[in-house]
């Protein structure tokens, strides 16, 4: 059973120092000694094809297993290993258990090397916590690295209920790889170059590490025929789930089997130091989950989720900033970013009951309504930049809007905190920018409650969104292609967005209710500074169904605009009053406006009087060629109207 083969100690020495510089993230593996035996799973007498009873095989490997310690090598060579629970066993525990011990590689041939769970007896499913996991021990595993084999769950031959136990009430995992079921504490995991077919776990690779636990790298790992164990939506699922001291989960394919049965979550973290990158993601409900959390006691920091390729039919990235048991903290994470993703939101094929949908967020934070037990709480420093979000065409995939939720508010890109536990928290040092949204039948960047400080958006393109023709049901506010409805702490700056609009193909109507709203709905007095923005709409876009460009709301907000839309679609009115002091300059013209106590004052250039209305008493139109000839300063508008009069004033 135990192989000593000093032959091999030069290869599996460089397989050792590889595991070690993986799992520290160090070039050089720290003090990593030589392997100094090698368990060889083809020497035990253990069916490689398939076959034998599949209680018996697991008996067989787990002698094997039982013999690891510290400076260990676990080789299974090419073949199908059928496995199943022994009888009697706790049901969260682990198929085949390894002892907890330190610098141990788990290694197979790659795909051909195969842990695979039997049929299921009769109507009788074989329930298990994971297939690898392991067994209790004095020490915490430390320096383990799990590589180049691959587990089929057979899934559709081992149909296990999402719960069972006692009173039907114990969740049954079925996981690839985990530490759960007796190892609250772990060093440093690597899994890499791992194939997991079939699997309907609840988590795949889950390390739910207490305070303390070390770090753990998914790499180059691929999920075939991913399902939902159940067929239903509702059924929770993230296959990879780690709370841990960092987290990297880069460069891995997670395939579903089919939008009928499309898993929840691909990717949940819980972990400061985490990096999610270069990951494919399709069949899924949603991409990402990145979790900022007071789970173990304090804020996690430093979160970069970037260039990963997702489509999904719920929502593409969700981001969570909570507060777990007695913890005080407000913030549950600082310094986050998310770049350079490609979201495709597939709502058309979303299979859950209608209103479940929540947001059809392509990018968004997730705010609890009323869990008294991890409310929401705010955030510092989150980036979202540079990130492209696609949806159907509506007149494609008609009424998917009839799906969403949260109180009937949507967004592409969403914090709507209204009516949830996020409602009062505090956000600082949020940037919106560089990304591009297509075809958002809602609101391509919506924000609705909480208090910020430094939000600024810019450079952001919205083609087509806020178009929805929905004849059974609209979101709240969904055709404003960008809304902002919140307690300022300080200036919002709102620059450079472009906002396109193109004609729907004939016989379909599509109208756009407003291109941009922002209200500050504090207490005080907080200013919008809105500056190149821009509104593109096709010539062949009948603007009747356009209803406004720009709504400025709040009889605290403040606000400048360079507006880049017809004067006329900057109304000075009602729909947008403005705060003492806020300024609007409207596109080629000359003219700002600047809000006194009670009224709109107009000033403009030239070198004459304007002709046309549009003006009031108290207007000025400054003369741009005083000369000694023409000491004409300026000229006050006395009396409006269509016909305004003007007065002059003379430096002399």
């Amino acid at each position: 059973m135990t192989q000593w083969l000093p032959s091999r100690r030069a290869a599996l020495t460089g397989l050792a120092a590889l595991s070690a510089s993986a799992l520290t993230g160090q070039g050089i593996a720290a003090a990593a000694p030589a392997p100094s035996k090698i368990i060889d799973l083809g020497t035990i007498g253990v069916s490689r094809t398939g076959g034998g009873d599949p209680v018996k095989n697991t008996e067989l490997i787990q002698q094997a297993l039982d013999e690891l310690t510290d400076n260990c090598v676990l080789h299974i060579p090419a073949g199908i290993y059928l496995v199943a629970p022994v009888p009697g066993v706790w049901m969260q525990a682990p198929i085949l258990r390894i002892p907890p011990c330190r610098n141990l590689i788990v290694r197979g041939d790659g795909p051909a090397s195969v842990l695979k769970v039997a049929d299921m007896v009769g109507d009788q499913p074989y329930l298990y916590g994971s297939v690898l996991g392991f067994a209790k021990g004095p020490v915490d595993p430390d320096l383990v690295c799990f590589t180049d084999f691959a587990i089929d769950h057979n899934s559709e031959h081992n149909r296990v209920p999402v719960l069972a136990g006692p009173e039907g009430k114990t969740p049954v995992l079925v996981s690839s790889v985990s530490t759960y079921a007796y190892t609250p504490r772990f060093g440093r995991i690597t899994v890499r170059h791992l194939t997991i077919h079939r699997s309907d776990s609840r988590v795949s690779l889950y390390f739910p590490g207490e305070a303390g636990s070390g770090s753990v790298a998914v790499h180059d790992c691929l999920w075939t025929e991913a399902s939902n164990r159940t067929g239903a939506p509702e059924d929770d699922h993230s296959f990879i789930n780690a709370t841990c001291t960092s987290l990297t989960v880069r460069h891995n394919r997670f395939h579903g089997a089919s939008w009928e049965r499309a898993p929840r979550t691909a990717i949940e973290t819980h972990a400061s130091n985490t990096l999610v990158q270069g990951n494919l993601i399709e069949k899924f409900q949603i991409g990402v989950n990145l979790t900022g959390n007071a789970r173990h006691g304090g804020t996690t920091f430093r979160h970069l989720c970037q260039d990963n390729l997702i489509e999904t039919s719920r929502d593409g990235i969700l981001i969570w900033s909570h507060r777990y048991g007695t913890h005080t903290t407000a913030v549950g994470f600082e310094d986050m970013t998310v770049s350079g993703n490609h979201i495709t939101l597939r709502a058309e094929e979303y299979k859950g009951r209608v209103a479940t949908g929540k947001g059809m967020r392509g990018i968004g934070v997730f705010a609890v309504k009323g869990n008294e037990g991890a409310p929401s709480i705010g955030f510092r420093n989150l980036l979202v930049a540079g990130n492209t979000i696609r949806y159907p065409l509506e007149y494609v995939a008609l009424d998917y809007v009839f799906l969403t939720e949260l109180e009937r508010r949507a967004g592409a890109i969403s914090f709507a905190f209204h009516k949830t536990t996020a409602a009062n928290a505090v956000y600082e040092n949020v940037r919106i920018t560089g990304n591009v949204v297509h075809d958002c039948a809602f609101s391509g960047l919506y924000i609705e409650g909480g208090r910020w400080r430094g939000l600024q958006v810019d450079g952001n393109t919205f083609v087509d969104c806020g178009h929805s023709n929905s004849t059974r049901r609209q979101p709240a506010y969904n055709n404003k292609a960008l809304r902002i409805s919140a307690q300022l702490l300080g200036d919002c700056v709102v620059a450079g967005n472009t906002f396109h609009t193109n004609p729907a193909p004939e016989h379909h109507r599509n109208r756009v209710n407003g291109y941009l709203q922002v209200e500050h709905t504090g207490p005080d007095r907080q200013r919008f500074v809105l500056a190149g923005n821009v509104i593109a709409i096709d010539p062949a876009f009948p603007v009747s169904e356009i209803i406004e460009y720009a709504h400025i709301a709040g009889a605290n907000t403040q606000w400048s605009l360079d507006g880049s839309v017809p004067r006329a679609g900057v109304p000075i009115t009602n729909n947008a009053p403005g705060g003492t002091g806020s300024r609007v300059r409207v596109m080629e013209s000359e003219i700002t406006a600047t809000r006194t106590g009670n009224a709109w004052q107009q000033q403009g250039f030239g070198t004459a009087v304007p002709t046309g209305g549009g003006f009031a008493p108290g207007d000025v139109w400054v003369n741009t060629a005083v000369s000694a000839a023409n000491p004409v300063h300026s000229w006050v508008c006395v009396t409006g109207g269509a016909s305004p009069v003007w007065r002059e004033l003379r430096l002399s």
